[in-house]
């Protein structure tokens, strides 16, 4: 598994993934879905930070600008094997994973 704050910005990300299938390992990435880069990976663990994920403070208008990358998403579900997974607070976050769902079927299919 590899994961961190945001694995796929890791400068040598690429180049480890390669060695880890060199190797022989079964690679999974746990990642927010906002970036995408040519790893070597059996499973995309995608995990779009939903609304509760928004900090205060200095970074909370950019964090929410940036956390759903819907055609980012969309790329790593068609390039990799993936799994979708949220973190849910309340029981409201779940229309938001409906609408993103949602979102992303309309955008696959259009």
């Amino acid at each position: 598994m590899v994961t961190g704050g945001e694995p796929m910005i890791a400068p040598e990300i690429v180049p480890l993934t390669e060695r880890l299938r060199g190797l022989g390992w079964h690679i999974t990435i746990e990642t927010a879905g906002t970036v995408v880069q040519p790893v070597a990976c059996d499973l995309m663990s995608i995990s779009p930070k939903l609304a509760n994920s928004t900090p205060n403070g200095r970074w909370a208008a950019q964090h929410d600008r940036l956390r759903i990358q819907p055609e980012v998403l969309l790329e790593l579900m068609g390039r990799y094997p993936y799994q979708l997974k949220f973190v849910i607070e309340k029981p409201d976050d779940l229309d938001e994973v409906r609408a993103l769902i949602g979102t992303l079927g309309r955008i696959a299919a259009a």
